[in-house]
């Protein structure tokens, strides 16, 4: 019922990723179809890796999976906005948004026309802007439930813990440099992530942005 087209798109990565590619195609007509290939070879490879890893990309909460896809606003703001409650929060500076030279209500930034709607198209650069607004504070929350200090937080409470997504290919090269295992590397790297969201050390759209840290 949440991912009522999961089966197909498993089916059609599975197709495309076997596919034989055609013998003397030239490079523009080879192109698309070796991407496509590669998109789903891509996808199979992150089906299974949850099934082992258990790890879920938080930016899926308020990205799309495809970056192309300007319409899906992310699947926790589709779910709040779907039960009709602002996915900003209840605060009153969320509640309209300057655009096209007035302030109109959160509403008006998402379709409505269905249940799988998202974000509206088809509307000016600075709705689009807006929209941007919107989804950057929902980027805040979602850390300041990740990170949060209370005793019965999410990583206190046993859901899980947020850690960096550091392919092998770049953890390796930096443990060989500290003398030490990829494994271990990637732990303290993901300790180090959690000790600075449990200061703040994140984007929050309603105070100034932070200075960088440059030194020890």
């Amino acid at each position: 019922r949440v991912h009522p087209g999961a089966p197909a798109e498993v089916e059609a990565a599975l197709k495309y990723a076997g596919r034989p590619i055609p013998e003397g195609l030239d490079a523009e007509d080879r192109k698309p179809l070796e991407d496509r290939r590669d998109r789903a070879a891509a996808r199979l490879q992150e089906i299974a890796g949850l099934a082992t890893s258990r790890v879920v990309p938080a930016r899926l909460l308020f990205e799309p999976r495809d970056p192309a896809d300007r319409s899906h606003p992310g699947s926790l703001i589709l779910r709040l906005k779907n039960l009709g409650v602002n996915p900003a929060g209840n605060d009153v500076l969320y509640q309209d948004f300057s655009y096209d030279d007035a302030f109109r209500h959160w509403t008006t930034l998402f379709d409505f026309t269905s249940a799988g709607g998202g974000w509206r198209q088809n509307l000016s650069q600075s709705a689009m802007t807006a929209q941007d607004k919107l989804r950057s504070k929902v980027e805040s929350e979602v850390c300041s439930v990740l990170f949060s200090r209370l005793y019965f937080g999410f990583e206190s409470s046993g859901l899980g813990y947020a850690c960096l997504n550091l392919p092998s290919e770049i953890a390796e090269p930096f443990a060989a440099r500290a003398g030490i295992t990829p494994e271990l590397f990637s732990s303290i790297a993901d300790a180090a992530l959690r000790m600075l969201g449990d200061l703040y050390r994140y984007p929050d759209p309603d105070f100034p942005p932070v200075d960088d840290w440059l030194t020890w």
